[in-house]
């Protein structure tokens, strides 16, 4: 097994230079000697790792050496979640921990930083005298990891004060409702597919995230639902307290150009609004375009509001959860909605 190879298989130079070649192209040639003197019988296989296989040099692709390549991609589903359990099989710990969910989490990491994750948990548990990881010494890790965000109690983001629901003025009461509307559009609109949602920051600069795992499928109504999610934070704050939600601006500008690429990349509104004419496309059509996107952005934000007032029990049960815990993952979601109603929408 020969690993980063083209750190002595990269293309080699059309210019000769005079002094013979360089030492890695010596090494190069050596390796194609070597790999050309082994019959079928040998009972040698040669592997090679590298994550820039568009330079190296074609001679090392040809058929009889390394003729066959396997991409492989970042881990996720059961890959990961097999992954993961593997580096945490090598701690000294009891595990609490839902794998499904954790396989859905690490969905796209690579070894590497799921191996970093999963030894942050362990320290974090070593620090809390911990006999076991569990599922938020897990988020924990990840977060850092992945977000650089520091998780912190409720009572710490909140200077030790009570926190008012009810006070539209109240930024930790405005981000909680924010975070709450984006995880009740998420499970209305697909069944399961919110990983986690916390609340973070400093006392007077809180933010929120909402993980939602959505398949990748380039399916118009997914699509449009995602849309109507990312506008469900701002619908659910403007529903809550009557006011304008200010963490809401870049949820839209996020609509706006997803909307704007299905219209003038996609063609999915009709050929008359696409952009990729060799022409280009008159002021009249630039206009049409505007409108359009503008109007079906509406449509989905009065869709997200549908959402919301549909399903406001959902919301309230989720928002109180959060003004008690700061981190919610896909096990006390579930066990949330389970208790509510869920009214479905049609984005569509």
């Amino acid at each position: 097994f020969i690993d980063e190879i083209d750190a002595v298989g990269r293309a080699r130079s059309r210019n000769i230079s005079t002094g013979g070649n360089d030492e890695r192209e010596n090494t190069l040639n050596q390796l194609l000697t070597e790999m050309d003197g082994f019959g079928t019988n040998s009972g040698v296989i040669i592997l090679a790792a590298t994550n820039r296989a568009d330079i190296l040099d074609k001679a090392l692709l040809r058929a009889g050496r390394f003729d066959r390549i396997i991409r492989i991609t970042m881990p996720k589903g059961n890959d990961a979640k097999l992954i993961t359990n593997h580096y945490l099989s090598k701690l000294d710990y009891k595990m609490d921990l839902d794998f499904n969910t954790v396989g859905r989490i690490m969905k796209g990491k690579t070894c590497a930083e799921l191996e970093c994750i999963v030894n942050r948990a362990g320290l974090l548990a070593c620090y809390e005298n911990s006999e076991e990881i569990t599922i938020r010494h897990f988020m924990r890790a990840y977060l850092k990891q992945k977000e650089n965000i520091d998780i912190c109690s409720i009572e710490t983001l909140c200077n030790n004060r009570c926190i008012n629901l009810r006070d539209g003025a109240n930024r930790m009461a405005q981000t909680i409702y924010h975070e709450a509307g984006h995880l009740v559009a998420a499970e209305v609109l697909h069944d399961n597919s919110v990983t986690y949602a916390c609340i973070y920051g400093e006392t007077g600069r809180i933010s929120g995230i909402t993980s939602v795992d959505i398949d990748d499928d380039d399916v118009l109504e997914k699509w449009l639902s995602r849309v109507v999610i990312g506008l469900a934070g701002k619908a659910t704050v403007e529903q809550k307290f009557g006011v304008h939600d200010i963490g809401g601006e870049l949820d839209m500008e996020k609509a706006v150009n997803i909307i704007g690429d299905l219209i003038k990349n996609k063609a999915i509104y009709g050929a008359s609004l696409f952009d990729k004419f060799d022409h280009g496309i008159s002021e009249h059509q630039r206009e049409k375009q505007e409108m359009t996107i503008i109007a079906e952005v509406e449509r989905l934000y009065f869709k997200a509001k549908e959402v919301i007032a549909k399903n406001w029990e959902f919301v309230e049960r989720i928002a109180k959860a959060m003004s008690e815990e700061v981190l919610l993952v896909a096990e006390d979601v579930q066990k949330i909605k389970a208790e509510c109603n869920i009214v479905r929408v049609c984005v569509g």
